[in-house]
């Protein structure tokens, strides 16, 4: 399992942008060094592929930020998936996440 240790090797965290950096980049892609980390899917969340394993990049900011990983889920207060902002980011039980969600009109 992926510690906040391990986490904190491979990639660096700036909470006021929400961007997570390369400091070790996998090896058969060494040019990711410097760069931002992960992909964006279409639904607007972040992932991050660490070890053949994808991880939600705002998952990755509650572990680098608090040593834990969230439980249960994590909520975008904004509701932008792609703001990634340690400010933008709370604990939330299932039923508040989907609460903040927004409504399908």
């Amino acid at each position: 399992m992926l510690t906040q240790a391990k986490l904190r090797d491979i990639l660096w965290y700036d909470p006021e942008t929400g961007v997570f950096i390369w400091l070790r980049p996998p090896k058969h892609n060494s040019k990711l060094l410097g760069k931002p980390a992960g992909n964006t899917r279409p639904d607007g969340y972040t992932t991050i592929r660490i070890n053949g394993e994808a991880y939600y990049a705002h998952r990755l900011a509650f572990l680098y930020m608090t040593g834990q990983w969230p439980e249960p889920e994590t909520d975008h207060i904004d509701r932008n998936p792609f703001n990634d902002r340690w400010s933008n980011l709370r604990e939330a039980t299932s039923s508040l996440n989907k609460y903040n969600q927004e409504r399908n009109v």
